[in-house]
């Protein structure tokens, strides 16, 4: 929504300033957020480099098996203690 929202102001301010039809201010915003670097004083610049590099998405999955495993580890540790009761 916000890369959305910014892409419509600049659609709409760039017909009287063109220059900011080039700007890429949602994409600047959103990775400094992700750095957590974004303030309410950071001065924008409206450029932004894409990342090329891709998604490790195997180191990924085996992130979520491994969280998976160890839920149902905890669950089953659960289930056993309330047996004892």
């Amino acid at each position: 929504m916000l890369e959305r929202d910014v892409n419509n102001m600049t659609t709409y301010y760039g017909q009287f300033a063109p220059d900011l039809l080039s700007s890429r201010y949602a994409q600047e915003m959103w990775s400094l957020y992700e750095k957590s670097e974004l303030t309410p004083e950071t001065e924008l610049t409206g450029k932004f480099k894409d990342n090329n590099k891709s998604a490790d998405v195997d180191n990924v999955i085996e992130e979520i098996k491994a969280a998976y495993e160890e839920e149902q580890a905890r669950l089953e540790r659960i289930r056993e203690a309330e047996q004892t009761d």
